[in-house]
């Protein structure tokens, strides 16, 4: 094998176990168990998949490049992206996604768009059928995991606990399961793209196949509980339908519609007959409305380009309507608008939701012109079309996740292919000279610097799990642990923001114990001392402790808030340092206050915020202002028990 064929490989094995390990891959050890991962693997494949592709043209020396219809769209709606980011609100969010997930920032897109080129430029037809046989074995696993998690017994729980069970999720996963998916409507978009997909090759295996899997899926699909999941495959159905109607042995094709249409009848049939919510627990539609209605008004307000690519969840805060605090949920953290299309309206503006319809009606013209044509190749990328339809479904009712985005702009890609089916012809490598040789080298040494930036990034995003969950048990022994994982992560990684915060909370934590634990061995020394020894008592090193550990829990604090100054969340964990620092000095107090005040502005319409207002200006003496804000919270949020309670206990000691 010559270097090219190598390289060739080496791509077409790439695309394969990218669509193999993407719906499977998740780590108990990192912040966010799933999406988080599944980036990290779509960064480092791309990485691989570019850098063979760029080796593999200065081998033939010879252009690598195929153009498609999709060409002009997709650079319209990358260009859309990067003003976007360049006009952000935060661009370190727009540039790397919301920390967690990093899906659907500016570095995501661009690693979509580069694997839709690099796909189309060296795969064939051949492949693509090769990456969907790899894409039914994942999706036979996540079936499997997915009824297991069903009838009681989670394989994660396994893993993560060694434990049989399901008792290792707070969610309720034998009711609504999602496998290795992360979110029970995430792995039903999944298997709605791959349900179809399996459509595709029914004449092929003379249904067999088809017969074997679809039921699986399909199960595994009524186990998700799913209404947007039954309601894109319904969709995807009607798409197929019309797709392959003039095409020959369609009975076959039909059967297994209606197959679907009853599996999918079915699922739809037992969610809609779920028990209503619970006491205190709001129906979806009631709580996605607000949101819905937030975003709008952050389109307003930012109406071209948008508050910046992936900063939903900073801008909301400013537009977030009053009645969302009446929902179960109102003080959750939105990060997402919970409807793709909105979610691009208010991040991206006219202008990127514009260039997003541009790519959509784009492939959906390109399909519907071969419609008009059918012929005996037409099946498999009409069920590829018909699963994509389905990704437009499930978005509207949720938001896009690293898999659904592969398939987003990787089908269109793969039809295209299938509809050219020519075999891309073996490129020849040409004498390679010494400086082929450097170049080809210099691709290798980039490629792998990328990679290890890529593993030192999770490695620090670990080290920050573990401080971060250590904070969270409010043991002294434990902020203690969680500073060295902190600090570990912020010196790997010292431009991510969200580190930095955590850490100056844990640092102010660390600073209040350590000058307690001063105050109270001082308080037992000078009993026995004279009052001229007492005057003369002091600790200078470990005073010094505590004063660099104050000074470096504000200055991590100042750093997190340049670069995101839009951040409520890092507004609020500003004010809760502050309250710690204040039982060094008192000072500290009027910080907090200014810190949450600012915070007040950011999210103007919660109501919690104007509570703790209300308790910090309590705390300092002022009691009229706490009322104030006291009673601005009530009005926001009139079902407010504890401000009652603090509105009644003060009625009750007035004279």
């Amino acid at each position: 094998m010559n270097i090219v064929g190598f390289l060739d490989l080496l791509i077409s094995g790439t695309f394969y176990l990218l669509f193999f390990l993407v719906p499977l891959v998740f780590s108990s050890s990192t912040s966010e168990l799933f999406e988080y991962n599944k980036m990290m693997l779509t960064y480092g494949a791309t990485v691989v998949i570019v850098a063979a592709w760029i080796a593999k043209m200065i081998a033939t020396k010879k252009f690598v490049y195929r153009r498609t219809f999709l060409e002009i769209p997709l650079l319209l709606y990358l260009g859309s992206h990067i003003l976007s980011t360049i006009y952000s609100i935060d661009p370190h969010i727009s540039i790397w996604g919301y920390y967690s997930r990093f899906h659907e920032g500016l570095l995501a897109t661009i690693s979509y768009i580069l694997l839709y080129f690099a796909a189309v430029s060296n795969l064939s037809a051949v492949h693509v059928k090769r990456i969907l046989y790899f894409s039914f074995a994942s999706a036979i696993i996540v079936s499997v995991w997915g009824a297991m998690e069903h009838f009681g017994n989670s394989p994660s729980c396994m893993i993560i606990t060694h434990k049989t069970g399901v008792d290792c999720w707070i969610q309720d996963v034998k009711n609504r399961v999602f496998a290795t998916l992360g979110q029970p409507n995430w792995m039903a978009a999944f298997l709605d793209v791959i349900i179809f997909a399996l459509l595709g090759f029914a004449r092929k295996y003379q249904n067999k196949f088809v017969l074997i899997l679809a039921p699986l899926f399909l199960f595994a699909l009524y186990c998700t509980k799913s209404r947007s999941g039954f309601l894109g495959l319904g969709v995807g159905l009607f798409a197929l339908v019309l797709a392959v109607i003039k095409i020959d042995n369609r009975l076959k094709v039909l059967i297994c519609a209606v197959a679907l249409a009853v599996g999918s009848a079915a699922g739809s049939y037992y969610y809609q007959h779920l028990p209503a919510p619970g006491p205190g627990i709001t129906d979806s539609e009631a709580i996605r409305k607000p949101v819905w209605e937030g975003a709008i008004k952050v389109w307003q307000r930012y109406p071209v380009l948008g508050s910046g690519v992936e900063t939903f969840a900073y801008s909301f805060y400013k537009d977030r309507p009053v009645s969302k605090n009446l929902d179960s949920e109102w003080d959750f953290l939105y990060n997402k608008a919970h409807n793709e299309y909105l979610n691009l309206l208010a991040t991206t503006g006219t202008v990127g939701i514009l260039t997003y319809a541009g790519f959509i009606g784009t492939f959906i013209l390109w399909f519907v012109k071969k419609i008009v044509i059918p012929d005996s190749k037409f099946l498999l990328p009409a069920s590829l079309f018909a699963g994509w339809t389905t990704i437009l479904i499930t978005n509207f009712l949720g938001f896009s996740v690293v898999i659904v985005g592969l398939f987003f702009f990787l089908i269109p890609a793969f039809s295209f292919l299938l509809d050219t089916d020519d075999k891309i012809e073996p490129q020849p490598a040409k004498e390679i000279d010494a400086m082929g040789f450097c170049f080809i080298g210099l691709v290798i040494f980039v490629a792998f610097i990328m990679e290890l930036s890529l593993i030192n990034m999770r490695n620090a995003d670990k080290d920050y799990n573990d401080g971060k969950l250590r904070n969270a048990t409010n043991q002294t022994e434990q902020f203690v642990v969680a500073n060295a994982s902190l600090t570990k992560a912020v010196t790997a990684n010292p431009d991510e923001p969200t580190y930095r915060d955590e850490l100056a909370y844990n640092q102010s934590v660390l600073a209040s114990a350590l000058f307690a634990q001063i105050k109270n061995a001082t308080a037992t020394a000078i009993t026995a001392l004279t009052p001229a020894e007492k005057m003369n008592l002091k600790s200078p090193q470990l005073n010094a402790s505590v004063n660099e550990l104050v000074s470096q829990a504000i200055k991590n604090s100042d750093e997190a808030l340049t670069v995101s100054p839009h951040s409520f969340p890092f507004w609020k964990n500003r004010t809760k340092m502050f309250y710690q620092l204040a039982a060094i000095d008192e000072k500290y107090y009027s910080q907090a206050l200014q810190s949450l005040t600012r915070a007040s502005e950011v999210a103007p319409t919660d109501a919690k915020v104007f509570y703790n207002l209300g308790l910090l200006l309590d705390r300092t003496g002022d009691k009229a202002q706490a009322k104030r804000n006291m009673q601005k919270a009530l009005e926001m949020k009139h079902d407010y028990q504890e401000v009652k309670d603090w509105l009644k206990k003060e009625s009750d000691v007035q004279p």
